[in-house]
């Protein structure tokens, strides 16, 4: 594989993780000193995340990859998800990889639907 498409097959190598509801797998490829990005809700550390994420996907109806692209420290990733009761939401999660490890993780997103549905944490 060439170095340039290596934090684009980390990404997906989690993204597919976390679909599959493999967390252990997921877990992996997050640094202990990953940090966030998001629109709402602030997490510490990775384990808080995956508990996060493991809630999300345990109310995911279907994730559908859209497109996915990178370079040699980042990718990025745009996915529809759609959760029980509420519209589809378009994200586009940003990686930055070190050392063959996710380190940073930013969501772009609208967040109407998950606030209004209360998924804000306060």
């Amino acid at each position: 594989m060439e170095t340039n498409q290596m934090p684009l097959s980390i990404a997906l190598k989690y993204f597919n993780a976390w679909c599959r509801n493999d967390f252990d797998k997921a877990s992996d490829f997050l640094s202990e000193e990953i940090s966030f990005e998001m629109p709402i809700n602030r997490y510490t550390n990775k384990t808080e995340f995956l508990q996060a994420v493991q809630l999300t996907v345990g109310a995911a109806q279907e994730i559908i990859l859209l497109t996915h692209f990178g370079n040699e420290d980042e990718a990025a990733l745009i996915y529809t998800l759609k959760l029980t009761g509420l519209a589809p939401i378009q994200i586009c999660e940003h990686f930055k990889i070190r050392g063959k490890k996710i380190v940073f993780i930013r969501h772009i997103h609208d967040t109407y639907e998950l606030r209004n549905a209360g998924f804000e944490k306060s």
